[in-house]
């Protein structure tokens, strides 16, 4: 038998990071009894992709089976303790959840959830929407988020479904004891990010030190200039299919408008008192339940105590000059040069990765859950334009709380 630890997230609580020293550090945590089934992230985020039926849309790598085979690769894991983190296993659902137990039936599940504060998660999930394609300004997301019943259902009802972490809780509780969960807070920003990657160590049993980046933190934050250049690029190439866009922006665009000295963002000064309420509220949920905590639960409030405004000058998030614009446009096309210099090479490599096959059950089984689940994509997207479907969205959000 071995202990699973699954890493369910949440998303914007430093995953990329802990997942990339996951990786780079196979060989020092081996000697503790730790494996890593799969061998490497992406392996991970198949598996997950193909549980809970998510597709991106232009990507046909295929992904019927690549939960089997994750499992497999616990069963043949043969140390005392196997970790296996990826953001996606935080939207299963419950028969999903379910299956996932099944299948491991012979194994100690363990769950392992970072905990963020409202406010830096707000403004980190509103940076990721529009790097994913979004075009919403920063007052209809943080009004969508206050209230899911009104407002953008897309931002709204996408947000709590990532990040509602009670709820998230509820459902793997349904087969995974609450003494087998263990909560690790973000430390407060400007912390070494030794810090985080120590407390999840701690929570898969490892000692500090054991887990280290070979780099620069990942996933760099953008300044309020450089994400409304990319809003207002959406709204002209945003109908790209999700996984050209995501080559084209994530890996190409992005990492040149990561510049020192961008106008920083922090929460606006009229979103502080909800979200400090929403904060003492999950502070207080989650201390009741006694969960193991790795870090301490207090600091999903304490960010609020210091600034909050963007700028220092009283500008809004939103508020960006002409001359700001160029500079960070520039910037944007030479990132898009480099990266396009680069295509070819990777485009290479990707026709040559090997296919991995599944039987004909497992296509027709996969095919239905991504079905499904672009349902509920294709459902979000449009419920903004169509009142019905509005309707049904926030009617079957509700239901999906346990």
């Amino acid at each position: 038998m071995t202990r699973v630890f699954f890493h369910i997230g949440l998303a914007k609580t430093g995953t990329t990071s802990i997942q990339a020293a996951l990786e780079h550090s196979q060989e020092r945590y081996a000697a503790h009894g730790v494996c890593l089934p799969g061998g490497s992230h992406r392996a991970q985020r198949r598996a997950a992709y193909d549980l809970v039926g998510r597709r991106l849309a232009g990507d046909d790598e295929p992904m019927a089976g690549a939960f089997r085979r994750l499992v497999e690769a616990v069963d043949s894991c043969g140390a005392p303790r196997a970790v296996v983190s990826e953001e996606l296993f935080a939207l299963a659902q419950p028969r999903q959840v379910r299956k996932l137990c099944r299948q491991l039936a012979g194994h100690e599940i363990e769950v392992v959830v970072g905990v963020r504060d409202l406010g830096r998660t707000l403004l980190s999930r509103w940076q990721q929407e529009l790097v994913n394609a979004q075009t919403f300004g920063w007052r209809p997301f943080a009004d969508a988020v206050r209230d899911p019943g009104q407002g953008a259902v897309r931002a709204g009802v996408a947000f709590w479904l990532r990040h509602d972490v009670v709820r998230i809780l509820d459902t793997w509780e349904r087969c995974v004891p609450r003494d087998r969960i263990h909560l690790v807070t973000v430390p407060p920003s400007g912390t070494p990010p030794e810090v985080l990657l120590d407390r999840f160590a701690g929570a898969v049993g490892l000692p500090a030190g054991v887990l280290r980046l070979d780099g620069p933190p990942r996933n760099t934050s953008l300044g309020a200039v450089e994400l409304e250049v990319l809003r207002r690029l959406n709204t002209r190439v945003g109908g790209l299919p999700r996984r050209q866009y995501l080559v084209v922006v994530e890996n190409g665009i992005r990492p040149g408008l990561e510049r020192p000295g961008s106008r920083r963002l922090a929460l606006p000064p009229e979103d502080v008192g909800w979200v400090a309420e929403r904060n003492a509220e999950l502070v207080d949920q989650l201390s009741a339940r006694g969960y193991q905590v790795h870090g301490d639960l207090e600091e999903l409030s304490t960010p609020l105590t210091r600034g909050v405004d963007a700028t220092g000058d009283g500008r809004r998030l939103d508020d960006v000059t002409e001359e700001e614009l160029l500079e960070a446009t520039e910037e944007a096309l030479a990132a898009l040069g480099r990266a396009h210099a680069d295509l070819f090479r990777r485009h290479r490599r990707a026709l040559g990765r090997r296919q991995e096959q599944a039987g004909p059950a497992e296509r027709a089984a996969s095919w239905l859950r991504a079905t499904a689940f672009h349902a509920g994509v294709v459902a979000l997207e449009r419920a903004d334009r169509n009142p019905v479907l509005a309707w049904a969205v926030r009617t079957a959000f509700r239901r999906r709380s346990p």
